[in-house]
């Protein structure tokens, strides 16, 4: 009976293996590859899935590459998630190592294309708010709200809080 186990499994594991093979020769190939997620591309989600889209399409591996070190991980995470302004992807990598200033460099130039699902749109109360708000505000916890906020894209939300920030630390919005 044991005999029998054994030979049957292997008779079903020879069978696998041969339609396997049949598979690549008729055509079928293997397994497609799963889809890009933030997990697969180690790329911390942005406020917007649209900009978490564009950027493991077309940046996973040098997002990968990146989150394999640890000082450009951190310069990812915590200055260029809160660019906003062309500048500043220069800016973040001010002070980083060679290795991590390489890494970051090829993360911002394979992720530039993605402006347009990243930043706040043009003329928006978003990027109104992070211009002309988010850039005066000193206390880092309220910057960094403020930030996502502005880049998040929601203008009922950025207005709500220009509005709220106006009557503390924010000059008035431009009109």
């Amino acid at each position: 009976m044991v005999a029998r186990r054994a030979v049957l499994l292997l008779a079903s594991g020879l069978a696998s293996g041969v339609l396997s093979a049949c598979g690549e020769v008729i055509g079928l190939g293997d397994e497609p590859e799963p889809a890009l997620t933030a997990e697969i591309c180690k790329f911390p989600p942005a406020r917007k899935p649209a900009c978490t889209e564009c950027v493991i399409r077309s940046a996973c591996d040098q997002s990968k590459a990146c989150a394999a070190n640890a000082e450009c991980a951190d310069a990812a995470a915590n200055c260029l998630s809160q660019c906003w302004e062309p500048q500043c992807p220069t800016k973040c990598l001010e002070g980083l190592g060679e290795e991590a200033q390489r890494r970051l460099t090829a993360l911002i130039i394979e992720g530039r294309d993605c402006h347009v699902e990243c930043l706040p749109a043009e003329g928006s109360e978003c990027e109104a708010l992070a211009g002309g708000c988010c850039s005066a505000i000193e206390d880092p916890v309220e910057k960094r709200s403020c930030i996502d906020t502005a880049l998040a894209g929601d203008e009922a939300k950025c207005v709500a809080f220009h509005q709220r920030a106006v009557e503390s630390y924010c000059p008035p919005p431009e009109n």
